[in-house]
């Protein structure tokens, strides 16, 4: 297995919500790049949402294609509510099995965590491509010991929230050169993410293992 690295730089203020969404962001491209999946997380998750709707992916309504148009219209006679949308066809097989992957590749993301970052103090992240995760055909590993501690607070606001988009995209970015560098990608593999944090974080956390 050929080893590949570079330096990535997070911002500053590196918050935990920064390096959260950077790694996730980061695990998208990689799953696309790699050729773990047809398209773009982006685009798979707008070609569902029009074909199955949000309940069907595990995503709350508001997410819904043209959501927004369904609301109350207010005339003469009072409020009444829009038309409801026309029933979708039946999920074709191909559909449901872009719906499982959409929902287990969003499971694996939401392992990723601003509170498991600032609980735990993971020191490497790393998502594995293989039949196992035993013998990993390829690894893909993110060093986190030189980022700050504690992390900075995040704050909710608009221009926070942008800071913390151009943030991923410029992790990205600097991905690029070493992703490239890799060999061509093998065939359909399971996905496996690995966190990795001192023991004493985690006894004092209290978190245990499970099958």
């Amino acid at each position: 297995m050929e080893l590949h690295e570079t330096e990535v730089k997070v911002p500053a203020p590196v918050t935990a919500e920064t390096v959260v969404h950077s790694l996730r962001e980061v695990i998208k491209f990689l799953f696309f790049v790699r050729q773990q999946m047809p398209c773009s997380y982006d685009d798979l998750k707008s070609s569902l949402l029009a074909a199955v709707g949000a309940e069907a992916l595990g995503l709350p309504a508001t997410e819904e294609v043209g959501a927004d148009s369904r609301v109350e219209v207010q005339g003469a006679e009072g409020a009444r509510a829009a038309p409801a949308p026309a029933a979708r066809p039946r999920a074709t097989s191909r559909e449901r099995l872009a719906v499982k992957f959409f929902r287990e590749l969003d499971a694996l993301l939401g392992c990723l965590t601003p509170e498991l970052l600032q609980t735990l103090r993971p020191t490497e992240v790393a998502l594995f491509f293989g039949s196992s995760s035993l013998r990993p055909r390829e690894i893909f590993s993110f060093a986190l010991e030189q980022l700050p501690a504690p992390y900075a607070t995040h704050c909710s606001v608009p221009s926070a929230e942008r800071v913390v988009a151009n943030a991923a995209r410029r992790v990205i970015r600097e991905c690029i050169p070493t992703v490239a560098s890799c060999p061509p990608a093998a065939s359909a593999m399971t996905a496996f993410l690995m966190v990795k944090a001192p023991c004493r974080a985690l006894s004092d956390s209290g978190a245990g293992a499970g099958a």
